[in-house]
């Protein structure tokens, strides 16, 4: 249904992938992480204040970044010292700033920054009941996203052959469902 209601009004599928679509208008939304913002500003300039971010309403896939500093550092309390710095409000929002990517606490006062960059706001809200979803913490992880969204943009593109034909359709995900576990199989994460 998702993917008729949306057919009707593709012009092209040969356009350039969601920043950069976005950026030169030949898309009128795309779903990325915060980095976008600033890319927007410097290769966009004309965009700044003529969009708006909001969450996804049934949720979102995070990574969760960590910090570590080896047991057997001959630095480590240097190390911890500057791990402590990088955790204060102010490197945390300076690091929004220059970079697009959030912050990794989420206990920050962003009053200011989100009165000066607004357009971040849709990262920070989120409607009541949302729920983050993380990356497993496997190194096949990135394989299996990566060939499950080449398969559903080529899918996508197959729409003439595949729209109203959900024998076809299943079959598609019985094949990427075979793929995927034939990979956590490879890597010892298959659990049945």
């Amino acid at each position: 249904m998702y993917v008729d209601l949306l057919k009707a009004n593709i012009d092209s599928l040969n356009i350039d992938s969601d920043a950069k679509a976005f950026e030169t208008k030949a898309t009128a939304m795309f779903l990325r992480e915060a980095w976008v913002i600033p890319e927007i500003a410097t290769k966009a300039p004309a965009l700044v204040g003529h969009y708006q971010t909001i969450s996804p309403p049934v949720g979102s896939l995070v990574t969760s970044e960590s910090m570590f500093v080896p047991a057997a550092s001959p630095n480590a309390a240097c190390a911890w010292e500057f791990v402590r710095f990088l955790k204060e409000q102010e490197q945390q929002i300076s690091m929004v700033t220059i970079s697009g990517w959030l912050p990794a606490r989420k206990d920050l006062d962003l009053t200011a920054f989100l009165a000066a960059n607004p357009t971040y706001a849709g990262f920070f809200t989120h409607p009541a009941g949302f729920k983050l979803t993380y990356t497993p913490p496997i190194a096949e992880f990135d394989e299996i996203e990566t060939k499950l969204a080449t398969h559903l943009v080529a899918a996508y593109a197959d729409f003439a052959n595949l729209a109203g034909q959900p024998d076809k359709i299943q079959t598609l995900l019985n094949t990427w469902a075979d793929e995927t576990n034939s990979i956590l199989k490879t890597n010892g994460h298959f659990g049945g």
